[in-house]
Formats: C-alpha cells, structure tokens, sequence
C-alpha cells in the first residue's frame, strides 16, 4: 500500500495515522504508569517499569514513522529498543507471582538472553522481524500462558491479562498477512488499536490484583 506522505514548514514527512496511533498508546501508558502506585508490590512494580518503556517505545516509533525520510531504519531503533525492554519487564511481573520461586531465577535469565538475542538480531540486520518475535514470546509465553495457569489458581484480576493477550492475537494475523484496510488504517495502525485494547485489559488486571491482595493483607 502507498505510503502517506506529506509537507509541513517545509519539512517531508510521512505516516501522520502511525503518529496519532503511536502517540495514542504512549499517552495510556504514561497514565497507566502515573496511576499505578509504587511500591504496592513487586509485580506492580514491575508493570509501571513496563508502561514506562512502552510509552518511550511508542512516543519514539510515531516519531520513527513522521520523520521516515530523514532517519531511516536507524531512527526506528529507539522505538525498538524500548518495545523489547517492555517485553522483559512484564515478563519479569508475570514471573514475580510465579509459585514455584525456585524456577523464576532461571525464567529471568531465559527471558533476558532471548530479549537481547533478538535486540541486537533487530539492530544488526535493520528488521522490525525480531521485535516481533521477541514481543510474541514475551506476551503469549509469559504474560498469556503463565497468566493463563495463574487463572486457573485463582489469582483475582489474572483472568484480564489472559484476556488482554486473546485481544493481541488479531495484531499477529494483521502484521503477518500484511492486512491494510485503507490509506488511513494500514497494518501498523490496525495493530496499535489492537494493541491499545490488550494493554487496557493489563491494566485493569493489574489493578483488580492489588485490590484482591490488599484485602488478603487487611485480612
């Protein structure tokens, strides 16, 4: 599909629909990070570091599309960067709740070695290919399957990051397939919406959590 290009004070850019969705996504995160409390528990923790980078990953990628022409693959890199460094953080959240601790030293290694594997595959060779694997596993392994046992043990609000990872599954098919819809609603943009919907399904399973575990302490 054509690429959207347009003038403005004389600069070429590109991509206006990528900015509005990008930047729509880092203005959730930043919230979901400013409203989540600090210190609640070592699992919020770790999700308000995840929104944080996912916000700078999404700021920095609508920036990466709108100035396309003078940055080049380089100026998708920070974007990158930040989008697999999320990956890791609510992996590390899903694996701080983890009842077996003996096995979340080694899941944590795991997940670092893939993460940086695929940062420096992503880097090297200039292809958004291995952000996407790196953000496949950490989401359906880490966050869907084991969200998916922790439902099952009865852990309130888990229920929601299952969920949030369901609604993600569309983006997958969209990207891979390429599926563009319009000028104005390309792959990346169907994939934003996607994605906007699943981290507001983690927040919200984040947020019932703490509740949940709140009450069992004032118990």
């Amino acid at each position: 599909m054509e690429i959207i290009q347009f003038e403005l004070f004389g600069l070429h850019l590109q991509e206006p629909i990528a900015l509005v969705t990008n930047w729509m996504l880092a203005t959730f995160s930043f919230f979901a990070f400013f409203t989540l409390k600090r210190n609640e528990s070592v699992f919020q923790d770790y999700w308000r570091v995840f929104y944080f980078m996912l916000g700078l990953s999404t700021f920095f990628g609508g920036l990466g599309h709108l100035f396309f022409q003078y940055t080049g693959i380089p100026g998708k890199f920070p974007s990158w960067s930040f989008g697999i460094f999320a990956g890791i953080f609510s992996s590390f959240a899903m694996i701080s709740i983890w009842p077996n601790t003996s096995q979340q030293k080694k899941m944590k290694s795991l997940v670092l070695i893939k993460s940086f594997i695929l940062l420096a595959a992503a880097v090297i060779s200039g292809k958004f290919f291995f952000v996407a694997v790196d953000t496949t596993i950490s989401y359906l392994v880490f966050c869907g399957y084991m969200a998916y046992k922790l439902h099952q043990k009865n852990y309130e609000g888990i229920n929601y990051i299952v969920l949030g990872v369901i609604v993600l599954l569309p983006s997958a098919f969209i990207f891979g397939l390429k599926i563009n819809l319009h000028h104005f609603l390309n792959k990346d943009d169907l994939s934003h919406l996607f994605m906007g919907a699943c981290i507001s399904c983690f927040y919200f399973g984040i947020k019932k959590y703490g509740t949940s575990q709140n009450e069992v302490l004032a118990n």
